[in-house]
């Protein structure tokens, strides 16, 4: 009996198989860590493109609304005070990627306008720059004719909605 024990003992402790075992257990690894790899590579590359997408289209729009800025400069290096506020609304109208302005005379400076304008990117991705500038003509003029108030970056705004699934709870 003592030495079937130590048959079957031995054949427990015979090291056959291990190496085998070590390097299945180790290529299952590296396919995981692969997959893995991949999966988080394609993941990346997805968001680089959005995010080139949006570059692109915020400089875009950027460049648009600085077009938009010299060609009003231009175009008030001409206007007399009197007529300045009746002549820009025209212009302003006939501008295509300019939306949602607003011209307001200010009540500090005689002569010296306030408009505030979208400027939309012709691309159609929803991006555009919202300026708010100080628009001085005749007298009023001291160096700059106009001078830039505000400058930022405008997106339309979106709903969330109000179902579940989208946003984590917790």
């Amino acid at each position: 009996m003592n030495r079937r024990t130590t048959k079957s003992a031995a054949r427990f402790r015979s090291k056959r198989g291990m190496a085998s075992a070590l390097i299945i257990m180790l290529l299952v690894l590296l396919i995981f860590f692969g997959v893995l790899s991949l999966v988080a590579s394609a993941a990346d590359l997805r968001l680089a493109k959005k995010r080139a997408e949006w570059n692109q289209a915020y400089y875009l729009a950027d460049a648009q609304a600085v077009d938009f800025l010299a060609a009003l400069d231009g175009y008030c290096s001409g206007l007399d005070a009197d007529q300045a506020e009746a002549l820009l609304t025209e212009w302003l109208d006939g501008q295509q990627n300019i939306t949602d302005w607003s011209l307001e005379s200010m009540t500090e400076e005689q002569g010296a306008l306030s408009l505030a304008a979208l400027v939309l990117s012709q691309t159609g991705q929803g991006q555009g720059i919202a300026v708010r500038l100080t628009i001085r003509t005749g007298r009023s003029m001291e160096g700059r004719s106009i001078t830039i108030e505000e400058w930022r970056q405008w997106q339309p705004p979106f709903e969330y909605g109000d179902s579940k699934g989208g946003l984590w709870e917790g």
